[in-house]
């Protein structure tokens, strides 16, 4: 538990910078932790560009004193680049020679051997959970090198589950081997200067953030970030809309040119700055998250810009019935308090923004073969051109937003061609539900691996083991203003916000509803795109929007 958090990481520092070790000054038993050191040598020569798969060897000792030791002896001459050692006839040593080479690798023991109990201890119980950390470094052909029975035990950290999704080839993707990486990472992320692709488990920056929020926008994104962040362990980010990988807005395109390669080290270095880490650092339970409703739209470019920098996030997707998300969109437009703009009356805004994706070629000009025209290249590749469009004054391209497998379908496609799975790492979550059945929020939370249960900071300590509601309740009567950046003023903020829940899922309608007949028109239009959505989210899910079924 105590592997990975800040206090180690100081104190392994100030320990290899104290000279007053007195007896102890060969420091013994660390160099037998291995991890503590590679970990360093494997970040810093990732930071200067290269890469420790290619540029560091790992030699097993036992390997050189072995039969094979030739061999692995030529090897490395060979990774070094110089000719293979030649025979001893040759360069006129003698095998008396080579054996005195050998024998200075021999150790001559002169005390009591360890007792069996002991060395069981120290196996087990102290040094194991070493060596496997050791070993998510190492090359595969090395996992278990030093395991009696070669099979690892299972790893001491305790932050919550992080799932490690291998490449669509089974291989791992611990180490930035560009060769061993899926092809849709080798074809857009620029991996120069970045440690990994995906960040080794354990690593603060895997809850850098956790999770994101997708949309649907006036899904109820707003309402659900706000329920999930008044969760004790769950920290938002600076804001709850970072708008980060919207793709106009998007800073680390190579050549600033859209759809180009991701530029991954500068895209996590601006983006983590928009989260807590010293607080993730310390609080191993603890994640964070944010909610940008334009991500799911941007279905193409938004998914590569996401899981090229953070490729380690679960994602949430919030789902409402189509038109009273769209007649909810409309109405947020209008509202004097948000934006207060001038619309035409609902029908013609709709029926205007419909023309628009026909023009552009999203949807076909007889909209009453809309099935036949689905999942042609014709879509797909207006669906691409239109996503690279700057908003008109139709307004936020409402329509195409109620189109919901037109976007999840590039979701899910570019969540399987980096190996993961769509149905483990990407939640669905009805508006409805989030509204009207509590037991929906508690699997969110299990889902998230966060305490379900937890409804305070009562319960959970933080490393230097104090208790968290003391800690904020203390901060909270504390005036000192010159705090606010600290941890502890951090907590007891988030204290505050947590005895209350934002009810901001409620939108204000001050246009006349929606006629009837309209309201049949634009059932018929959305149905076959309902339907698509079935087919790809599976049996659970058939009928969630028809309005026999709701």
């Amino acid at each position: 538990n105590y592997m990975k958090p800040p206090a180690e990481t100081r104190g392994w520092h100030k320990y290899q910078r104290n000279t007053n070790l007195r007896a102890m000054s060969d420091r013994p038993f660390s160099r037998s932790l291995y991890a503590l050191q590679f970990e360093d040598w494997h970040r810093n020569l990732l930071a200067v560009g290269k890469d420790p798969q290619r540029d560091l060897k790992v030699v097993l000792s036992r390997d050189l004193t072995s039969d094979r030791g030739s061999q692995v002896v030529d090897d490395l001459l060979t990774w070094l680049g110089v000719p293979q050692v030649p025979s001893a006839s040759s360069n006129g040593k003698s095998d008396q020679d080579e054996g005195t080479v050998k024998k200075g690798m021999v150790t001559k023991y002169s005390s009591a051997p360890i007792q069996p109990q002991f060395r069981q201890w120290l196996e087990e119980t102290i040094i194991r959970p070493y060596n496997q950390r050791l070993y998510k470094l190492l090359p595969q052909e090395l996992d278990g090198c030093f395991d009696t029975t070669t099979t690892p035990s299972s790893s001491s950290f305790s932050a919550p589950k992080l799932t490690s999704p291998s490449n669509v080839d089974g291989t791992s993707t611990r180490v930035a081997d560009e060769k061993s990486l899926p092809s849709f990472v080798r074809e857009k992320c620029d991996l120069t200067g970045a440690d990994h692709w995906m960040v080794p488990e354990g690593d603060w920056r895997r809850r850098t953030p956790y999770f994101l929020i997708l949309g649907a926008k006036k899904g109820g994104t707003t309402g659900t970030f706000q329920t999930l962040t008044s969760h004790p362990q769950i920290l938002s980010g600076a804001k709850k809309e970072l708008l980060y990988f919207i793709p106009k807005r998007f800073p680390h395109w190579t050549n600033d040119e859209i759809g180009e390669k991701v530029r991954v080290a500068p895209a996590r270095r601006d983006f983590f700055k928009q989260f807590k880490s010293n607080i993730l650092m310390d609080q191993p339970s603890f994640i964070t998250g944010e909610a940008t409703p334009d991500y799911v739209m941007y279905s193409e470019y938004s998914t590569q810009a996401i899981l090229c920098t953070v490729p380690w996030v679960k994602v949430v997707v919030l789902l409402r019935e189509p038109i009273e998300r769209l007649f909810s969109h409309y109405n947020f437009i209008m509202d004097p308090n948000k934006s207060n703009r001038q619309l035409p009356p609902f029908e013609k805004w709709v029926m205007d923004d419909i023309a628009i994706l026909q023009e552009y070629g999203v949807m076909p000009q007889d909209l009453s073969k809309i099935e036949e025209y689905m999942g042609s290249k014709q879509e797909q590749d207006a669906w691409h051109r239109y996503q690279r469009l700057k908003n008109g004054p139709w307004g936020d391209r409402p329509f195409v937003r109620s189109l919901y497998a037109l976007q999840l379908e590039e979701w899910f496609r570019n969540l399987q061609a980096v190996g993961k799975d769509p149905k483990q790492d990407l939640r669905i979550v009805l508006s409805r539900d989030m509204k009207q059945n509590t037991s929906v929020v508690h699997d969110l939370l299990e889902w998230l691996g966060v305490n379900a249960s937890a409804t305070s900071f009562d319960s959970i300590t933080n490393s230097r083991g104090r208790n968290l509601g003391q800690v904020a309740a203390a901060n909270n009567n504390n005036n000192n203003n010159n705090n606010r950046g600290t941890e502890d003023a951090v907590l007891a903020r988030k204290l505050n916000s947590s005895l209350e829940m934002k009810q901001s899922m409620v939108t204000t309608y001050t246009s006349a509803p929606i006629s009837p007949e309209f309201q049949k028109r634009l059932e018929a239009i959305i149905a076959p795109y309902n339907r698509r959505l079935y087919r790809l989210l599976g049996p659970k899910y058939d009928g969630i929007f028809d309005t026999t079924s709701t």
